[in-house]
Formats: structure tokens, sequence, C-alpha cells
């Protein structure tokens, strides 16, 4: 009967250790989508695994991350819902202070160059229309070091293409003929 007993006992661990191994695949899966910038796949991924966890802060922290997928596929009303959630719990992540991140990494020393290229159309004598493209590149951000890591903040992150347009207000421009 003790045997039976210290069988059973083991058994039961084993099938709750499973399913807390099924947890953390789920939650890790989500992760890992969410790094590689898949952002539609994560958010099923992390409401999956929101849904199956029953530990507490890891709960708040897939929130936390379903919500940066709907802020980085434009979706605010969901990512407002999303964060909502978190911040009536308390939630602390130090991503979440997004213009912290960027006090963070102030003091430290990394290189950008950005090349781009406008275009001017004279709209009138005295208002030009401004266009342009650039891409801004970014390197020597040190992710090792302990302001910048707790950032998440990445050269990849800092660095992309970048249109900008706008208007020019000015004297009369005179013809030099």
């Amino acid at each position: 009967m003790k045997a039976l007993t210290y069988l059973l006992i083991v058994l039961l661990f084993a099938l709750d250790a499973d399913a807390v191994s099924g947890q953390n695949k789920r939650s890790a899966k989500a992760y890992t989508t969410y790094d590689a910038g898949e952002y539609y796949a994560a958010i099923d991924q992390f409401k999956d695994a929101y849904q199956k966890t029953s530990d507490k802060k890891e709960k708040l922290n897939i929130a936390f991350y379903i919500a940066e997928c709907y802020r980085k596929t434009d979706n605010s009303p969901q990512a407002a819902l999303w964060y909502g959630k978190v911040i009536a719990k308390d939630y602390e992540n130090p991503k979440s202070g997004l213009l912290d991140n960027f006090w963070n990494i102030s003091g430290a020393h990394f290189f950008v160059m950005e090349p781009g290229v406008n275009i001017e159309m004279n709209l009138s004598r005295k208002l030009t229309l401004v266009a342009g493209v650039s891409y801004r590149y970014v390197t020597g951000l040190n992710e090792n070091d302990e302001n910048v890591s707790i950032t998440h903040v990445t050269n990849e992150e800092l660095s992309g293409l970048n249109f900008n347009i706008g208007l020019k207000f000015g004297k009369e421009k005179k013809n030099k003929n």
C-alpha cells in the first residue's frame, strides 16, 4: 500500500512539473517570436500562455508583452487595454518607461550616421515644400553597459529608415540673371 501511495505522489509531481514545463514552453516560444519582430504571431502565443499560466508575476509580464505587441502593430486601443491591466497591478518593467530608456542611454557613447536626400519644390515665391528620406545607422551602443542593458534598446532599434516633409517660409527669392 505504501508503494502505491509513493507511486501516486511521484506521478502527481511528474504531471504537475510537466504542466509547468508546458507553460514555460508556451511563454518561451512567445518571447522568441516577439524578439524576432513577429508581433502578430506573438500576440496569439502570448494570449495562449496568458490563459494557461497561473503564476501571477508571469501573467503580468505576459500582459505587458501583449501590450507591447499591440503598440508595435499600431493597435493603440488594444495596447491601452493591456497596459491598463498591467498598470492596475503595479507592474514594474524597465521597458515600460520609454522616456526613461532614453535618459538611461544619454550618457552612453555611440556613433550615429544619417545620410539622406531632400527634394524641394517651390509652391510660391515665399513658400517651398521639402520632402526627404534618410537612413539612421547607429553602432557602438554597448548593450552590456548596466544603464543600457536595463533599457533593452539595441543598435538595430535605434537604426532605421526615416521620412520627412516640411514647409519653408521665407523672403521672396530674387533671380540672379
